[in-house]
């Protein structure tokens, strides 16, 4: 009869290498769960909400000092993807113009990086102010103002999607 090197001497080397903590099936598990871990924070999270109360027409109402009123701040300290932000002016008087500004800190000071006016019942009541994907690395904050003086108790509605990056 003759005798093979044979599966168990194969058996034994597959069960070496399985049972390795940098190759084997817990360095494995140990991928699975770094990637599971960064699917989950591609889901993002959705805020679909409105804040109520608001003077669009204040006098240097909004943080910035223009006039108008902050609307909404997304707070962060790490990177962030917002892939939309939509603001509503369905609560806002006829005829009204509508300007939406939107502001992030840069070198630790707001500024001002859009600035967009809309005119009520001309233009569509929900304003996509972003549309896509914007990073952001701080602090973002939405300020709306109204040119009706009747817009100095408004209920804003607002929806947006953010993502982590980190």
């Amino acid at each position: 009869m003759i005798e093979r090197a044979g599966p168990t001497a194969e058996v034994a080397a597959i069960e070496a290498k399985l049972d390795d903590g940098t190759t084997g099936l817990a360095a494995l598990k140990a991928l699975i769960d770094a990637a599971e871990a960064k699917l989950d924070k591609l889901a993002g999270s959705e805020v679909d909400t409105q804040v109520t109360g608001k003077d669009l027409t204040a006098v240097g109402g909004g943080t910035s000092g223009e006039n108008g009123a902050d609307i909404l701040t997304i707070s962060t300290t790490t990177r962030k993807k917002v892939h939309m932000l939509m603001v509503s002016m369905k609560n806002c008087q006829a005829a009204a113009t509508i300007t939406v500004r939107m502001y992030t800190k840069v070198n630790g000071t707001f500024e001002k990086f859009y600035d967009q006016s809309f005119t009520k019942d001309t233009d569509p009541d929900a304003i996509m102010a972003i549309n896509g994907t914007l990073a952001i690395l701080a602090d973002l904050r939405v300020e709306m103002h109204s040119s009706d003086a009747l817009d100095n108790n408004v209920t804003i509605p607002y929806s947006y999607i953010l993502e982590d990056m980190e």
